[in-house]
């Protein structure tokens, strides 16, 4: 399964902002078969550095996590 999760400007909602919700979800799921693409939309903002940085409070998703952006 491929999920796919366009963002921009992720700190406009603060430091705890929806993704880390997003996170949360992605890394309980059981199912293990799955890749998520996060597709940076020319954000502002240090937006994917957060990303990283949040990453590694989710082991579990550091093979799993693509980010990608958009020029």
């Amino acid at each position: 399964m491929c999920v796919m999760a366009p963002f921009r400007n992720l700190m406009k909602d603060g430091t705890k902002g929806s993704f880390h919700t997003f996170l949360k979800s992605i890394n309980g799921q059981n199912y293990s078969n799955y890749i998520v693409y996060m597709i940076d939309d020319q954000s502002t903002d240090n937006s994917i550095e957060v990303i990283l940085k949040e990453l590694s409070l989710y082991p579990k998703l550091n093979n799993r996590m693509i980010i990608l952006k958009n020029q």
